[in-house]
């Protein structure tokens, strides 16, 4: 067909038009795509009113889940992420409760005997103000070097934590 002057003429214009689509199409996926940001430095407390920032906290890789208690889907997810603190050990899991006093966040916890090795108090939700996100529950992923790789937005299950974590982490445990 090549060989046809008319129809190279229009191979050749369907092979440009192709190739400018798939270039322009390249540019804005990685336009749109997120530049990893670093951990925000923002001040945390913990139940006794101790500050601490969330690079100190963070340890290697790192889940911020940002929740409250008054969030049903965030209330789901407690056990889940409970759970996954013991499932996933070379990952920090940080609960950082979104603007509640320390009296509600340990009354829910007695409540529910939820048990978080680093759980955390976000007063003023300066992190959600970093995620750029009013809606909760929202889980962060910081790689060891302390860039965001991953979010997701909502209630996590046993299955969508996993897959969340072996999606953007490699060799989590099966």
């Amino acid at each position: 067909l090549y060989r046809q002057p008319r129809v190279r003429a229009a191979l050749v214009s369907a092979s440009a038009a192709a190739l400018l689509s798939m270039t322009l199409t390249f540019a804005a996926l990685e336009a749109l795509s997120p530049t990893p940001s670093p951990l925000p430095d923002v001040t945390l407390y913990n139940l006794q009113g101790d500050a601490t920032t969330l690079k100190a906290a963070a340890n290697g890789i790192t889940l911020v889940n940002l929740w409250a208690t008054w969030c049903p889907p965030c209330r789901r997810e407690m056990p889940v992420l409970e759970a996954g603190q013991q499932r996933y050990p070379g990952i920090r899991f940080i609960l950082a409760n979104q603007g509640e006093n320390p009296a509600q966040v340990r009354q829910y916890l007695t409540e529910g005997s939820l048990r978080f090795d680093h759980l955390l108090l976000d007063p003023h939700t300066d992190l959600g103000r970093y995620a750029g996100s009013s809606g909760l529950p929202l889980t962060l992923l910081f790689n060891a070097q302390g860039q965001e790789i991953a979010r997701h937005f909502g209630p996590l299950s046993e299955a969508s934590l996993h897959h969340f974590l072996m999606n953007n982490r490699p060799g989590v445990p099966q």
